[in-house]
C-alpha cells in the first residue's frame, strides 16, 4: 500500500507516527513550562541562581568550615 498523498505529494504519516509526535510534543511543551516555572525568577533577575528556594529547613551551617 503506497499510502495518500498529501497537499504537495507527500505521503501522510501513519497513524503511530502522529500519535507519537503528539506525545513527545506535549511532553517537550509541559517539560519547558515546568522549567520555566523553575527558572523565569532567575531569569528575570529577581532571584539568584545560587539562591536555593524551598530548602528552608534550618540547615544553615552545612557548608561550615569544619567540613572542608
Amino acid at each position: 500500500m503506497a499510502g495518500a498523498k498529501g497537499p504537495h505529494g507527500f505521503p501522510l504519516p501513519g497513524r503511530a507516527h502522529v500519535f507519537l509526535s503528539k506525545l513527545f510534543g506535549g511532553s517537550m511543551a509541559f517539560w519547558m513550562l515546568y522549567r520555566g516555572k523553575q527558572e523565569l525568577p532567575v531569569v528575570l533577575g529577581l532571584r539568584h541562581p545560587w539562591e536555593h528556594h524551598g530548602h528552608e529547613n534550618g540547615h544553615s551551617g552545612h557548608h561550615s568550615e569544619a567540613h572542608h
